[in-house]
């Protein structure tokens, strides 16, 4: 674990990911509280990018991904939230699961590891992950750590 500003880490994130958006597509961040915290840099950024690629792969053109990070006394949540295709309710019990495809996206490139490890690295920084999705409507994913405040600030 290592001290570092979350808002900044998180805006370079998804800046390095503007490559892969389709046309269109945008995000928009919003950061709430302190913004130093104590997390995994590795871990966090590679979680990022494994949902945020996500979020751009199953989301249509011309539309807003959004993610929220927040620091209280209490916890860090990270929100990523798209407009994408969203899961079906029976897919929902097995999609942490390694290997998992869900049945709507076998026309979709990918391994069905990225939900496995985003939740093994959550779980290494003793935090959780959650997830809320309507089919046709979107996903939210929402990861929250016990607050990791640095004393400096």
């Amino acid at each position: 674990f290592s001290s570092f500003n979350i808002k900044d880490f998180v805006t370079t994130v998804c800046t390095e990911l503007a490559g892969i958006f389709k046309p269109g597509q945008q995000i928009l961040y919003r950061h709430l509280g302190k913004e130093m915290v104590l997390l995994d840099p590795f871990l966090f950024r590679n979680v990022m990018i494994n949902l945020l690629s996500n979020a751009i792969k199953f989301s249509p053109e011309n539309s807003i991904i959004e993610v929220d990070s927040e620091t209280t006394n209490t916890h860090i949540l990270l929100v990523i939230k798209d407009n994408g295709i969203g899961i079906p309710d029976a897919d929902k019990e097995n999609l942490f699961e390694r290997f998992f495809r869900g049945a709507k996206v076998t026309n979709v490139q990918g391994t069905g590891l990225v939900l496995h490890i985003v939740e093994k690295y959550v779980e290494l920084m003793k935090g959780n992950i959650d997830y809320k999705s309507e089919l046709g409507k979107g996903t939210s994913f929402t990861i929250c750590f016990e607050s990791n405040i640095p004393d400096t600030e």
